[in-house]
C-alpha cells in the first residue's frame, strides 16, 4: 500500500507533556485528500504558542491535539521553535496509508520530497492557505463541504465567495454559529443526510474547535477544520 511520509517533530510543552507537529508539503497535504476516503473522519489543527500552552493542561483540548490527524504550525515563531531544536530531537515521519483505491492519484503530483533537514527553512501554515488547498482537490474529486460558524451575512458571503472560486466544488449545508439548542438536533440531521467531505468551523460556535470532537461521531466520514476567524476570511470581512 502506498503512503504519504509526513515530516513530525515532537516538542516538550511544559514539564512532561509533548505535542506532535506536522510539517506536510504543499504536495502531501493534496494527497491527504485521497487518503482520507477511508470511511473515517479526521481532523485538521492549527495551533500558535496560545493554543501550545493550553494544549499543556490536562483535559478535554489536549485529549484533542494529541488525537488530531494534522496539528499545522499557524506561527512562524513556533514554527522556528521547532525547527531550532536540533539534531537533538530529529524530524520523524509519521506514515499515512493510502488506499489502493486512490493509489493512481499519486501520478496527479509532482514528487517534492526532498530532503528535510532540522536546520531547513522554517514552514508555518496559514489556516486560508492551506483550506484553499484542500479545497482545491476536493473541487477536482467532485467533493462537497458544509459552512459551521459565523453570523447569517458571514455565511452568505462565503458561500457566494466559494462559488465563486470553486464552482464545482458542492456546498451542501450551512449553518450560524450561535445556533439555539433546539436547533442542534436538525443540524445534525442535516450533516448525516449531506455526508460532507469537508466541515468548516468557524466564529461563534459554542466551545469553539472543541465542538469537532464533541459532534464528530455524527458523520460518517469527513474533513473537519477549525480557525475562529476563517468564515469573516472567507466572506472577505477581514
Amino acid at each position: 500500500m502506498a503512503t504519504v511520509q509526513i515530516r513530525t517533530k515532537t516538542i516538550r510543552n511544559g514539564s512532561s507533556s509533548k505535542v506532535r507537529l506536522d510539517f506536510p508539503t504543499e504536495r502531501q497535504l493534496g494527497l491527504l485528500i485521497p487518503a482520507w476516503t477511508d470511511g473515517k473522519n479526521h481532523q485538521v489543527c492549527f495551533v500558535d504558542e496560545k493554543s501550545l500552552a493550553r494544549a499543556a493542561r490536562a483535559g478535554e483540548y489536549a485529549s484533542m491535539i494529541a488525537s488530531a490527524d494534522l496539528v499545522l504550525p499557524k506561527t512562524l515563531s513556533l514554527a522556528k521553535k521547532a525547527t531550532e531544536m536540533g539534531s537533538s530531537e530529529p524530524f520523524e515521519l509519521r506514515e499515512v496509508p493510502i488506499p489502493p483505491s486512490q493509489e493512481d492519484y499519486l501520478s496527479l503530483f509532482p514528487d517534492d520530497d526532498e530532503e528535510f533537514s532540522p536546520h531547513s527553512e522554517s514552514v508555518c501554515y496559514n489556516p486560508l492557505h492551506t483550506l484553499n488547498i484542500l479545497m482545491s482537490i476536493l473541487e477536482q474529486r467532485n467533493g462537497s463541504v458544509f459552512l459551521l460558524g459565523g453570523a447569517v451575512a458571514t455565511l452568505q458571503k462565503t458561500e457566494l465567495n466559494l462559488r465563486s472560486t470553486f464552482p464545482r466544488l458542492r456546498l451542501v449545508g450551512r449553518s450560524i454559529g450561535n445556533y439555539l439548542p433546539q436547533q442542534e438536533a436538525p443540524l445534525m440531521t442535516a450533516l448525516q443526510k449531506t455526508a460532507p467531505d469537508f466541515i468548516i468551523v468557524g466564529s461563534l460556535v459554542k466551545g469553539g474547535e472543541l465542538w469537532i470532537p464533541r459532534h464528530m461521531n455524527f458523520t460518517r466520514s469527513g474533513i473537519f477544520v477549525f480557525d475562529d476567524s476563517i468564515l469573516e476570511v472567507l466572506a472577505g470581512s477581514n
